[in-house]
Parts: C-alpha cells; sequence; structure tokens
C-alpha cells in the first residue's frame, strides 16, 4: 500500500478505526533509522531508507515515520531502530527483540487493568 492509499484508508475508514481503538488495547510502534554519514552500512535496509530519506520522509527502511501510528492507539518511538530489528537478528546494532516484545506486551497489559 502506498502512503498515498493509506493515507486514503485511514480517512475513509476513521470511525471504524476509532471504534476499534477504543474497544481493544492498542499499541502503535514506529521507528526511524536517520542516516549516519561516519558509516558505510548502518542498515540492511539502506538504499530504501535513503532514497525515502531524499524524499524528505523520516523512515525505518521502508515505511515513513508519519504513516506508522494507528490513530487513537498508544504509540511508542524508537530512533536508531530499522524496520527489520524488532523481528529478526541484525547484524548492525545490537537490539534485544525479547526485552523489546515483553516491554510492548507489558504497555498493554498495563492498558487494559486500567480500563
Amino acid at each position: 500500500m502506498t502512503t498515498r492509499e493509506r493515507t486514503d484508508y485511514m480517512a475513509r475508514h476513521a470511525a471504524r478505526i476509532a471504534t476499534f481503538t477504543a474497544a481493544i488495547p492498542t499499541i502503535s510502534f514506529g521507528s526511524y533509522k536517520p542516516y549516519d554519514p561516519s558509516v558505510f552500512m548502518d542498515t540492511a535496509l539502506q538504499p530504501l531508507r535513503n532514497a525515502l530519506l531524499a524524499d524528505g520522509h523520516d523512515n525505518d527502511g521502508i515505511v515513513p515515520y508519519n504513516s506508522m501510528f494507528l490513530p487513537g492507539s498508544d504509540s511508542v518511538a524508537l530512533q536508531g531502530v530499522d524496520h527489520a530489528m524488532p523481528v529478526m537478528a541484525s547484524h548492525f546494532p545490537d537490539f534485544d527483540r525479547a526485552r523489546f516484545s515483553n516491554a510492548l506486551l507489558t504497555l498493554v497489559l498495563n492498558r487494559v487493568h486500567n480500563q
């Protein structure tokens, strides 16, 4: 889905999305991996990340940052994390996927218990 298609979809379905996020504890996670000219290769997603940056979009190497958050959800944002790091091993900066997943689940459970 392109950014334009996603924007149009979200606008057309805003009421349904709001109903969903009001009823179900939802967390959106977004990240972005800024360009670091001092590093030759800082992410396997570097070519697409740099292309999106050239178009003026902070991004995680696949998704523009402003497209990452579901309206009505709680949000978590991290700098320096690419699109793949939360779900698969990375040869770039070490990222503790288990700790990250546990933290997101803890946030969801805290939201459930506080409703």
